[in-house]
């Protein structure tokens, strides 16, 4: 038995002519706005409020940034600017509350660990490229060295064909 499934799921209906429900909502708000100002205030300053109010309302009614509407646009934005972007992953102290206090007083313990993390990797690429080229003149050293770690290194292909070196996990 075949289903006729439904597609274009994602397009709002056309409610009123070319508009959709949300798209009339706005510029009828916008409309509303400006008759207020046009009865409470001169008519220059009605017509440069108007304008004002006409473009928010149209960038609502009809701007999407990468198939997303304004309106969710506007709400990441602030939203971005209003949450803190600290983020600190301490998996050796859950309990440890993360303050700014606790955050600065850990920098200098999180700073030598980056830089260990970066020599080291430094120390593995020169090893696999050590024992993919074997042209070194301690080739042999730093095989031995290679192999003499704890924990051990695999090196393999790819799909693009190129090399690359992970720790090898066995479980027994």
């Amino acid at each position: 038995m075949r289903f006729q499934v439904p597609q274009f799921i994602d397009i709002e209906d056309k409610i009123i002519g070319p508009l959709t429900l949300r798209q009339f909502i706005y510029i009828a708000i916008a409309f509303g706005i400006s008759m207020v100002f046009y009865f409470t205030v001169t008519f220059f300053l009605w017509i440069f409020v108007t304008i004002i109010i006409g473009g928010i309302a149209s960038a609502f009614a009809f701007v999407k940034i990468n198939n997303q509407p304004f309106s969710r646009i506007l709400l990441s934005i602030i939203n971005f600017y209003l949450r803190p972007r600290i983020y600190v992953w301490q998996p050796e102290n859950p309990q440890l509350t993360k303050t700014k206090e606790n955050i600065k007083k850990n920098i200098s313990f999180n700073l030598i660990n980056s830089l260990e993390k970066i020599i080291s990797g430094i120390a593995l690429k020169t090893a696999q490229e050590n024992v993919l080229v074997g042209s070194s003149p301690n080739s042999n050293k730093a095989k031995i060295k290679y192999q003499a770690t704890k924990e051990k290194y695999e090196i393999f292909n790819k799909i693009s064909g190129e090399k690359q070196i992970a720790r090898r996990i066995d479980y027994h």
